[in-house]
């Protein structure tokens, strides 16, 4: 019944994984390889369309076919303290939340025992006792107060990274505000919106997100199949480099594409977002 932790596919959803199951290898010549790499860019512009973001230009978005949420989370993070480090020489600093997704927390907490990172983790707001003083309003618990991101930024911050929509609790951060404090810093500004992407037409250029990370088990896909977005300008000015190194994904992410699983979420992905607004009516 926990909908928030994986979905069910349909049997139609099964019956596309299945027939794309003996298809071609993408990165190879013959028909069946274009037909797959036809696929994919198809799939890159609806997950556009339906999230309200370009593809082309500075401000448009690369998106990386991964093998979820959790790749795309240690991607950025990786990514964006190697090159920082590589570019200035200094040791780089990312701030998170208290309630990211396991694989940001513990990918920041063996980049900081490794020496590569300073990191900060973010409490979010809370009512203690019933006698507290000032608690939150109901609709902030669990969330991130800009106010706390603002005194946490150091000259060497190079990454902050707020989970759009926390799974077990429901709360929902400002990514408006908290994107604003980051890009007046300078500071590039990711979110782990796994368990809001599908829900609402995201719209990340307004949101300020350079990039954003997703999982299509979440949104009656097949597990183990997910997206990196990362805004071209963030790629380029801040020199990000590959985690698996290849040639696929424009040389960001190695590795050929997990077709029948990209196949699947694509089917999926189009039921989940057909008459989106009239069910967030509901």
């Amino acid at each position: 019944m926990d909908n928030n932790a994986t979905t069910i596919m349909s049997p139609k959803v099964v019956n596309v994984v299945t027939r794309w199951m003996n298809l071609g290898n993408p990165s190879a010549e013959h028909e069946s390889a274009l037909e797959a790499q036809k696929l994919m860019q198809r799939f890159r512009r609806l997950l556009a369309v339906q999230g309200g973001f370009e593809l082309e230009g500075p401000l448009g978005y690369k998106i990386l076919f991964t093998s979820g949420g959790s790749e795309g989370n240690c991607h950025v993070a990786t990514a964006a303290a190697r090159a920082y480090s590589a570019r200035t020489g200094k040791l780089p600093h990312i701030i998170v939340s208290a309630v990211e997704h396991q694989s940001l927390l513990a990918c920041c907490r063996q980049l900081a025992r490794d020496r590569m990172i300073q990191q900060t983790v973010l409490s979010v707001r809370v009512c203690a006792t019933a006698r507290a003083q000032g608690c939150a309003p109901a609709g902030e618990i669990g969330t991130v107060d800009p106010e706390a991101l603002r005194k946490e930024i150091r000259p060497n911050t190079c990454l902050i990274s707020v989970i759009a929509a926390n799974g077990e609790t429901g709360a929902i951060n400002d990514l408006r505000a908290l994107g604003a404090i980051a890009h007046a810093a300078h500071i590039p500004f990711h979110s782990d919106t796994v368990q809001l992407f599908s829900k609402s037409a995201l719209r990340p250029s307004g949101l300020n997100l350079d990039a954003f990370s997703g999982s299509f088990h979440k949104m009656h896909g097949p597990p183990g199949v997910g997206f990196l977005a990362l805004r071209n300008d963030f790629i380029e000015g801040y020199g990000l480099g590959a985690l698996v190194c290849g040639t696929q994904n424009e040389g960001m992410r190695g590795g050929t594409e997990n077709i029948p699983g990209i196949a699947g979420a694509f089917a999926a992905y189009k039921r989940a977002t057909k008459g989106r607004s009239a069910k967030n009516r509901q």
